[in-house]
């Protein structure tokens, strides 16, 4: 029974997660702390996509137009019209603040993908933000970022499907999945084994757990539901748009981690690891 309830409890906060998902998810990478106030803020960039199909593995192209059409209806019809009373209502200093929580409500899953990675010294940098942010905060503000940090900060790669990556897992296919929206197979498998690190699914009843995090998440879809609207309004193939954007921000993604990593080893080596 205990496993049964856990496994509920996951499921159903994947769920709600989905809610938010289909249009939060952001691929805008800041390059470093500093910029960690514009990257809460920032659009996904989708200016950058390429209409040809370059290389993009779509195996599963009728299973995701389907579904593609069902989340494009729910975000446009339910999600966008609920998020414009919620934004009417929360003022934007507020929305800020949940944004800060919530990003730092995510450290230790960062903090424990940093060490999957062998990024130790990214790890301690996580769990020393997480303390400061929520000592002086309670995380709804970003105060680790006011200070010149010690180390170069990448908090965008420390997911588990950048974990497999690493671990050199290749990103398989594209697939839109109901609520959730676009992934490759790989990312797929990352967010859910997030979600399983996630401290709220443990640590709160899931009837406490489950619409908070629903809020948390809904909170930050505006910024990206409008870069999607721009994109696939001005589309004449928005399926075709959105899945080439997708994969080239993945891709993109991909190759910074590498970069960066990259970087970072040699720096650590050469005893160099103050941030520029």
């Amino acid at each position: 029974m205990p496993f049964r309830a856990n496994l509920l409890r996951v499921l159903l906060l994947g769920l709600f997660l989905s809610l938010g998902a289909c249009a939060s998810r952001q691929d805008t990478l800041p390059t470093t702390v500093e910029t960690s106030q514009s990257a809460v803020d920032a659009e996904p960039d989708f200016d950058d996509y390429d209409d040809d199909d370059a290389g993009t593995a779509d195996p599963f192209e009728s299973w995701n137009r389907v579904w593609f059409g069902f989340n494009d209806t729910l975000m446009r019809h339910v999600l966008d019209p609920a998020y414009r009373g919620y934004s009417h209502i929360v003022p934007e200093k507020v929305r800020g603040g949940i944004s800060h929580f919530r990003e730092n409500l995510k450290a230790p899953v960062r903090f424990v993908n940093h060490l999957l990675q062998g990024e130790f010294a990214q790890a301690g940098v996580e769990i020393g933000r997480f303390i400061i942010n929520s000592c002086t905060s309670l995380g709804f503000a970003d105060v680790a970022s006011q200070s010149r940090p010690l180390y170069p900060y990448y908090p965008q790669f420390a997911t588990f499907s950048h974990t497999l990556g690493t671990w050199g897992v290749p990103e398989g296919p594209f697939v839109v999945w109901p609520f959730f929206g676009p992934y490759t197979l790989r990312g797929s498998a990352g967010d859910l084994t997030d979600v399983f690190l996630a401290p709220q699914t443990y640590c709160m009843d899931w009837q406490v757990s489950v619409p908070v995090t629903a809020e948390l998440m809904f909170n930050d879809f505006g910024n990206t539901f409008k870069a999607y609207r721009q994109l696939t309004d001005t589309s004449l193939e928005p399926y075709s748009a959105v899945r080439n954007a997708w994969m080239s921000l993945s891709r993109t993604s991909e190759t910074q981690r590498k970069e960066r990593q990259t970087g970072f080893s040699m720096r650590f080596s050469q005893g160099s690891l103050r941030a520029n």
